[in-house]
């Protein structure tokens, strides 16, 4: 009410003082109503007339303006803007990623500009895990993000299941391809996956177990509004077991033919894929999987399951950030992270984790619970690299 007033008062001193100076009140009446048009005018949305980018040495252009959602001759929408930028974050090639708008050529049109500050393309991660029963196992993923400059993705890992166990001798090579725009298209993207496992275990003095196994997948998916994707699946794989007791020389050799047919839906909005600050992750399987086995005829036998796990994270500002996260519908995870770094200039960043997990198997015979403690450094020179120890009994 007091600034009604205030309104009406300054008002009328101003028709007051152009009266005695003899100007028309009609001359405030025009100024009032060009304002009107000039507020108006500001207030009529951005039109996007192109997508620059800066800072892209190694990269091609065009792979960044893939992730930005927007058309040109539409209007800029900030929130994509930010969506793009999270997006463009991680595919793991910048170290950072700003958007900017520029003027355009014509009025009310704008230049979205893409300043990137360019990474390494090659990425690792060692893994280092110790079980309760005296056993160290030992993983190493070595892979490039941004293939020929277009963003594609070849990454192999090797799985040795235990460095120190003389009886686990298992081998596990595993080899991947994403496309995350195929043919060049904005949505679409697909994998490939090729394994191979070789398992020679000494089950006691004289007993021998051997399996051989290997294995073709492809995943073909869609995203979906901002962060979400749906996917077909398919992996086919044959595997041979023989069994062999060295005193009685018996022998026994079986041979596995499966296929596993899969429909995923999920979403990820972490703006990292190890030391997140903000956002979600969720995704759910749905598998049909088919088995033939046995020697001479073989049976068959087939089976759906449904895979779900949710990871929502909750931030809290400071010094570290806390993560409280559940995944795999039993598993509670619990990461508090060094934002920071720590005093070490070769480590940019550290988290510590733990996960209690209860599981339980597909046909609902054994349960089993499951307790890991371990922490997360990202280094200069090595990489990710991982340390963990847990400890597991059945139920």
């Amino acid at each position: 009410m007091k600034q009604r007033i205030r309104k009406l008062l300054s008002l009328q001193w101003i028709l007051t003082v152009g009266l005695t100076l003899g100007i028309s009140p009609s001359a405030f009446t025009q100024d009032r109503a060009d304002a009107t048009t000039a507020t108006a005018a500001t207030l009529e949305p951005l039109i996007l007339s192109a997508i620059e980018c800066s800072g892209n040495t190694n990269t091609d252009c065009e792979i960044l303006r893939r992730e930005v959602h927007l058309q040109v001759g539409h209007p800029v929408d900030e929130e994509e803007l930010e969506n793009a930028r999270i997006r463009l974050q991680l595919m793991g090639l910048f170290r950072s990623v700003s958007m900017s708008l520029k003027k355009g050529a014509e009025r009310g049109q704008v230049i979205v500009n893409i300043d990137v500050v360019e990474g390494s393309p090659w990425f690792s991660e060692t893994s280092i895990e110790a079980h309760s029963k005296n056993r160290i196992a030992l993983s190493y993923k070595l892979g490039h993000r941004n293939l020929f400059g277009t963003g594609k993705i070849l990454q192999g890992s090797f799985y040795p299941s235990s460095v120190l166990d003389r009886i686990d001798g298992t081998y596990n090579l595993y080899l991947e391809y994403i496309d995350p725009h195929l043919f060049g298209s904005q949505n679409y993207f697909m994998k490939t996956q090729l394994s191979g496992y070789f398992d020679n275990r000494d089950k006691a003095e004289n007993y021998v177990s051997t399996r051989k196994y290997g294995s073709f997948g492809f995943e073909f998916g869609r995203r979906i509004f901002d962060f979400s994707h749906v996917a077909i699946g398919a992996t086919v794989s044959e595997s041979e077991i023989i069994r062999r007791d060295e005193l009685t020389d018996p022998f026994e050799e079986t041979r596995y033919t499966s296929s596993n047919y899969s429909f995923n839906y999920g979403w990820d909005s972490q703006d990292d894929p190890y030391f997140a600050t903000e956002g979600s992750t969720f995704d759910a399987n749905l598998y049909q999987y088919k088995e033939r086995y046995g020697r001479g005829d073989f049976l068959s036998k087939q089976n759906f399951s449904l895979d779900a796990k949710n990871s929502l994270a909750l931030y809290f500002n400071g010094s570290y950030d806390s993560t409280v996260g559940l995944s795999g519908g039993s598993a509670l995870e619990w990461n508090h992270q060094f934002r920071r770094g720590l005093s070490d200039a070769s480590i940019t960043s550290s988290k510590l984790f733990l996960k209690p997990a209860v599981s339980q198997s597909a046909h609902n015979e054994l349960r089993s619970a499951r307790l890991e403690l371990g922490a997360v450094f990202d280094t200069k020179s090595f990489g990710i690299i991982k340390l963990s120890a847990y400890s597991g009994m059945n139920l």
